[in-house]
């Protein structure tokens, strides 16, 4: 078939549009890798991402960014002023995709890709509104299902419920890394097909970064990215305190949303103990214009995971934006990346949760500044030739169509 009539939706609630973290990252590379190999794209999120609009960085219920048109489902990107609007607002946002999917009024999109967690009513309306229309309904699994709640009894009893049923509605799944392809593959329905889709970046976002003077001052460490307990960002706060009275002048400057939010609390009293509050910024979400020029002006980047199943199954998804700005970057040795780089090559490697490594690293790479512009060139070189949305595009089409092909088989 010709690929240019290709049209494909993305359907989400795990991310907010334009602007985000790393699952909006996802979403907009595969959107434009999907345009760049010649589909149609639209993006729709169904629960706002806002809570105040005095603070929102998602302001417009609809729009286009980077060629991608978007829009809420719900009407409004920011949370309802009430509490009864509130509570309409999920199931307004879900009922909000059928219209989409469903257009009665015209041609129904090919495919439609779901971005969700551990929901019943998104993925059982949308199966039900693709079937009806002839779509295909296909998966992005980022991270192992249940992965943050495997403490606790009720959720690993509502998992071994849910993943039989849910996976079977799917007819086929990107997955990040091969971990989650074998999860994947275990729990779908026969004939559901599985592709491996890293993660994906665009390199050309990043300018050549300049080589750093060698004797210049340190400037600042930098972090982007959720704030969480599986990503370890208490260890790079560690590791920062154990290098801090040899750099004077140094700052650990960090970006992003916690999640809980009463994670960026524990990280400021850590701060306070380690006493190095005053040499801390938390900034919040940095826009999607000023992230090159936040993790280019760095002398070092990290990406601290922590050792789990998180990490063993994921795949960092701000890697790739850290490897194409051309920064030097230390890295935990977790999950699968080793696949794609190399230590000291193309970027730093350290065992999880060990702030005393860490923090040689990060004294090795200060003291270092050209070996560290050298590896930083290099790993921009490997996001281009592994990461590089348009390397994918086509893959994807070539996907959704043997997908599609396989369901009308059926």
């Amino acid at each position: 078939m010709s690929h240019a009539r290709m049209s494909v939706l993305i359907v989400g609630d795990l991310f907010g549009f334009p602007h985000g973290t790393g699952a909006t990252t996802r979403v907009l590379t595969i959107a434009r890798g999907l345009l760049a190999a010649g589909a149609e794209v639209r993006v729709l999120a169904t629960r706002y991402s806002e809570r105040e609009r005095a603070k929102a960085i998602n302001l417009d219920a609809r729009g286009v960014f980077e060629g991608v048109p978007y829009a809420y489902s719900t009407g409004t990107s920011v949370r309802p002023p009430t509490f009864a609007q509130r509570r309409w607002a999920p199931a307004k946002g879900i009922l909000g995709t059928l219209g989409p999917i469903m257009s009665l009024e015209g041609d129904p999109p090919d495919a439609v890709l779901l971005f969700t967690g551990h929901t019943l009513a998104l993925p059982v309306v949308t199966r039900l509104a693709t079937m009806s229309r002839g779509s295909v309904l296909l998966f992005d699994g980022c991270e192992k299902p249940y992965v943050y709640e495997q403490s606790s009894p009720a959720r690993r009893a509502e998992e071994r419920l849910y993943t039989p049923a849910m996976y079977r509605l799917y007819d086929g799944v990107f997955a990040i890394s091969d971990y989650l392809v074998r999860y994947f593959s275990a729990r779908v329905r026969g004939g559901a097909r599985i592709m491996q889709v890293p993660i994906l970046v665009d390199v050309d976002r990043f300018p050549v970064r300049p080589h750093m003077a060698t004797h210049a001052p340190p400037g600042y460490i930098a972090y982007s990215g959720e704030l969480s307990e599986a990503k370890g960002v208490h260890t790079l706060l560690r590791a920062f305190a154990g290098i801090a009275d040899e750099f004077p002048g140094l700052r650990l400057r960090i970006s992003g949303k916690a999640s809980p939010a009463a994670y960026r609390d524990g990280l400021s009293e850590l701060a306070k103990g380690l006493g190095v509050m005053n040499r801390l910024d938390f900034l919040g979400m940095v826009a999607y214009e000023e992230l090159p020029r936040f993790l280019q002006g760095a002398d070092v980047l990290v990406v601290p995971h922590a050792r789990g199943e998180f990490s063993q199954a994921a795949f960092p998804t701000k890697l790739g934006e850290y490897l194409a700005s051309g920064t030097a970057t230390i890295a935990t040795r977790v999950g699968e990346m080793e696949r794609y780089v190399c230590d000291g090559v193309n970027l730093y490697l350290v065992p999880p949760d060990d702030p005393a490594a860490m923090a040689d690293r990060l004294r090795h790479v200060l003291r270092n500044r050209e070996e560290a512009s050298v590896v930083g060139g290099r790993g921009r070189e490997s996001a281009r030739r592994h990461f590089d949305y348009r390397l994918h595009g086509r893959r994807l089409l070539l996907f959704i169509d043997d997908v599609r092909a396989a369901r009308r088989f059926r």
